[in-house]
């Protein structure tokens, strides 16, 4: 079907944070690798590789059952 491709071919994907946690600063990087136009995306290997480098990534936050957990195991 014609919208579908239209769909693949032009509209952006949704941020990968919108699935599941991922690092605040390795969302961009993902975001370019899965750029529409081939300009926009990185341009060799050691482009992504230098992006990757400057990445500090960030533990996603504690959930409420980790920290009833933490909190339990502590008092023992």
């Amino acid at each position: 079907r014609e919208d579908v491709l239209d769909a693949h071919l032009y509209t952006p994907p949704p941020p990968p944070s919108e699935f599941g946690y991922v690092s605040p600063e390795l969302e961009p990087v993902l975001l370019k690798l899965l750029a529409k136009e081939p300009d926009a995306r990185y341009q060799t290997g050691a482009d992504l590789v230098h992006a990757l480098d400057q990445v500090h990534l960030q533990a996603p936050p504690e959930s409420a059952p980790q920290r009833l957990l933490r909190w339990f195991l502590a008092r023992e």
